[in-house]
Parts: structure tokens; sequence; C-alpha cells
């Protein structure tokens, strides 16, 4: 993985190549069929990111180390007329 990130305020880009950092994408679900025109689904979806500090060395350029997490709860009902 390579990034590239540009500091817009003082026109310094900061580069690395295979970090070291994850990612994760977890998507699970259920449905019930009530009848056969009528039915419900419960998905549940996660995004993990985690990236380490980007800096260059001796420079007071940096990207701070974070950590994105989200999660969204879905639920589905379907009418098939």
């Amino acid at each position: 993985m390579y990034e590239n990130v540009l500091n817009t305020q003082n026109d310094k880009s900061l580069t690395r190549t295979f970090g070291g950092d994850w990612d994760v994408h977890l998507f699970a679900g259920i449905g019930y069929q009530f009848q056969k025109e009528v039915g419900m689904m419960f998905t549940v979806e996660f995004n993990g990111v985690y990236r380490s500090e980007l800096s260059i060395s001796g420079e007071e350029t940096f990207l701070p180390e974070n950590t994105l997490l989200a999660y969204s709860p879905q639920i589905t009902v379907f009418w098939a007329f």
C-alpha cells in the first residue's frame, strides 16, 4: 500500500509504502420470510481503520495516529406484490 498525504498549509507531502496498518470490514445479516410476499431482514456492517503516525524525520509536519470505527445497523422490510 502506498500513502501520499499533502499538507495544503505548507505544501509538504508525507509518503510511505507498506505502513503496516490495518483495515477491517465485517457484514452480517439474518432474515425471515413471514409469508410468500412479506419478509424482514436485519443487517449490521462494521468498518475499522487504524493509521499510525506519518512523519518526516527532522520535520514538524506530521499526520497523527488515528483510528476510525463505524457501524451501521439496518432493518429492511420487503413486500413482493
